[in-house]
């Protein structure tokens, strides 16, 4: 039998094995027991928004493998699929005792076909069947329509802080009996994820083996080369002297997904102004960076970086 990754075998099966966001748990535990039908979950990218509805889905009472029901709304979202749903919202669960719909990723897709999604469902997220429940995943909420919103309950989820991250580490290590792991090796990984607990545990999947801790800490580190070079990429968009054929050559050293590197720059550029200082090239960032690269893919990256260079 093949033993599951990491970060599927240590998923959280309920809301008392989550670790962090400790307000927003408190606050879902008493939603189960309400007549809470819609809920909205908005938060950068890997902070937990998909497992958390899951976990919810399941304490309404629905099964797994059979009532929960996940749509990628950036890969999937139309008129067709939302007419689909609209069609299946008809019948009622068989032996289980919700319907739980996922729409993850609400807020992509081409625009029109966005808007057309979310507009042919409006009356069914309002007043859905009994025993159905409707749970939208999103990291950018602005995109959603005003009226989708205002008919979701919401909740705000954040990334995991460092002691959080290390927290969690730290107990996946002792469920795999495995000891001695290097207090540095943890602290680069905590650092490495980013907040995230999924790529701590991908992080660490990949090293855990390792016994010699000189080799097993140039591991974290080549394992997340690609995610200081991001850092790297960061800087140069900040930074008014960086010439485009720099910008240029250090794009082609990232190999990572062009929609992951939109998701890192928008989280890092919303939390410079949030910060509180005045900072126009991060707003021209945030704004340039705002549509998705699902289609463009890299060429959608490279504009961006482009237009930034340029300004």
């Amino acid at each position: 039998m093949v033993d599951l990754p990491l970060h599927r075998k240590y998923r959280p099966k309920n809301l008392d094995e989550m670790i962090g966001n400790e307000s927003l748990i408190e606050s879902l535990k008493t939603v189960v027991d309400r007549n809470v039908t819609t809920l909205l979950f908005r938060g950068p990218h890997g902070c937990g928004k998909t497992t958390l509805a899951r976990i919810v889905a399941t304490a309404w009472g629905a099964r797994e493998d059979k009532d929960i029901l996940e749509y990628n709304v950036a890969k999937q979202g139309g008129i067709n699929e939302a007419r689909q749903i609209i069609e299946n919202v008809r019948y009622i669960p068989f032996g289980g005792k919700a319907k739980v719909y996922i729409l993850d990723e609400v807020q992509g897709g081409d625009p029109r076909a966005r808007k057309g999604f979310q507009n042919a469902l409006l009356k069914t997220l309002e007043e859905p069947p009994k025993n159905t429940y409707f749970i939208l995943c999103t990291t950018e909420p602005e995109q959603l329509l005003a009226t989708v919103r205002s008919r979701c309950t919401q909740f705000q989820v954040r990334t995991l802080n460092i002691p959080e991250i290390t927290k969690l580490i730290r107990r996946v290590l002792v469920a795999e009996e495995r000891r001695g792991f290097p207090k540095e090796g943890l602290q680069e990984i905590a650092y490495a994820s980013d907040g995230c607990p999924r790529d701590a545990l991908v992080i660490l999947d990949a090293v855990i083996d390792i016994k010699d801790d000189e080799a097993l800490l140039k591991a974290i580190k080549d394992y997340t080369l690609e995610k200081f070079e991001i850092v790297a990429l960061f800087n140069a968009l900040l930074s008014k002297s960086t010439k485009w054929s720099d910008m240029a050559k250090l794009i082609k050293t990232i190999d990572e997904d062009p929609e992951t590197i939109r998701y890192a720059i928008l989280t890092r550029m919303t939390n410079i102004l949030l910060s509180g200082k005045e900072h126009d090239r991060a707003m021209f960032i945030l704004e340039e960076f705002k549509n998705t690269f699902i289609y463009t893919k890299k060429a959608g990256l490279v504009s961006a970086c482009y237009t930034i260079c340029n300004l």
